[in-house]
């Protein structure tokens, strides 16, 4: 336990270096820093304290995945070694796995869900595997439509995302948003699960029901057509007051708007088409802190991730609170959607692993 030494390992890499995720002794001397994210995130720093390098790690098919860098170590020959949860890899000098052991998952097999999205329009469910990337499209009975697979489709520089968020266009297009969303870039696929390559939607893109349009939101909204214009803002609430900040938007199957508004007390704020208001309903203080919304039909959905979920019956203006009835394991988040048309509430649990109909009002 006595102090040795110190080292500042700005001046090692200068002043893009992020906040440190692990530091790994290295066993023949010196050691290796894990930077929280980053083009190069791994940077081995010799016992003097000077760098020796920088890479990334990738398995043997130039792969990736967050979890090779939570896991890495040193083993007892000084080569590292990690996993991302299914391999056993052991890594080259440049940061490239050089020997596998193990078998990953395959892509047609879903084995751990991770975003999904309720596809009303046609009553498809979309569920992402976190591992393999692939999209999974499900119909409301459970017969799998299709698998849309990037390993096989994308030959871009695209290959290391995992959905941030999904979405369906009006014509079925699917897109997922590169992981971190720090280019804007989108991944979309046809509404047969065929690959279209990379495009720019926006931070937050919410696609609308017709003509190529979406939302696209973060203090406030617009309504932008696939050229790029501007066609209809929203900054301001029914009563004229400016929005806080949004948390979450929704468009229902006819393009009307829903908006959850950060402010206090936390507001649904609902909208035509084209951004004319049409009434703000504040949210129940047991409610506060809901963060997701779906709009469909007279009704409005909001929830927080867990096991409770928040309707509002927009014409009578009343709230009521739906207990889903089922114990929730690991990751309680769920996501939640309407039926076409709009008499079912759908729930998928937080793994993915179930599709639960309710008929409204739920009670």
């Amino acid at each position: 336990g006595t102090w040795q030494d110190s080292v500042e390992l700005r001046g090692v890499w200068g002043e893009g270096a992020v906040w440190t995720r692990q530091v790994i002794a290295d066993p023949l001397g010196g050691f290796v820093v894990l930077l929280s994210h980053g083009q190069l995130p791994v940077r081995p720093i010799d016992s003097s304290g000077s760098s020796r390098g920088a890479f990334s790690f990738s398995r043997e098919d130039g792969t990736t995945d967050e979890l090779m860098y939570g896991w890495a170590t040193f083993g007892p020959g000084g080569q590292l070694w990690t996993t991302d949860g299914y391999l056993l890899m052991r890594m080259g000098p440049d940061g490239v796995a050089d020997h596998t052991i193990g078998r990953g998952p395959a892509p047609e097999f879903l084995s751990e869900p991770c975003t999904s999205f309720i596809d009303r329009r046609r009553g498809r469910i979309v569920i992402q595997d976190r591992h393999t990337k692939a999209l999974h499209v499900f119909g409301s009975g459970g017969a799998r439509h299709f698998v849309a697979n990037p390993k096989v489709d994308v030959n871009c520089d695209d290959d290391s995302f995992v959905g941030s968020q999904l979405v369906v266009a009006g014509d079925g297009t699917l897109f997922v948003q590169v992981f971190g969303g720090l280019d804007n870039k989108w991944v979309g696929y046809s509404p047969e699960g065929v690959y279209q390559g990379s495009t720019e939607l926006g931070l937050h893109g919410v696609v609308g029901a017709t003509r190529g349009e979406r939302w696209c939101y973060d203090r406030g909204a617009q309504l932008i057509r696939g050229s790029g214009e501007v066609v209809a803002s929203i900054d301001r609430r029914t009563d004229g007051t400016l929005i806080s900040s949004i948390r979450d938007l929704d468009v229902a199957i006819d393009g009307q708007v829903a908006l959850l508004d950060r402010a206090t007390p936390p507001t649904v704020c609902l909208y035509d088409a084209r951004g004319t208001p049409q009434s703000d309903h504040a949210i129940p203080t047991l409610a506060a802190s809901v963060y997701s919304l779906k709009r469909e039909g007279d009704w409005v959905a909001c929830w927080s991730g867990g096991a409770v979920i928040w309707l509002l019956h927009i014409a009578k203006d009343e709230w009521s609170r739906f207990a889903i009835p089922w114990r929730v394991y690991g990751d309680p988040r769920v996501e939640v959607g309407f039926s076409l048309d709009g008499r079912e509430l759908w729930v998928i649990d937080g793994r993915g692993h179930s599709l639960r109909r309710y008929s409204l009002p739920c009670e």
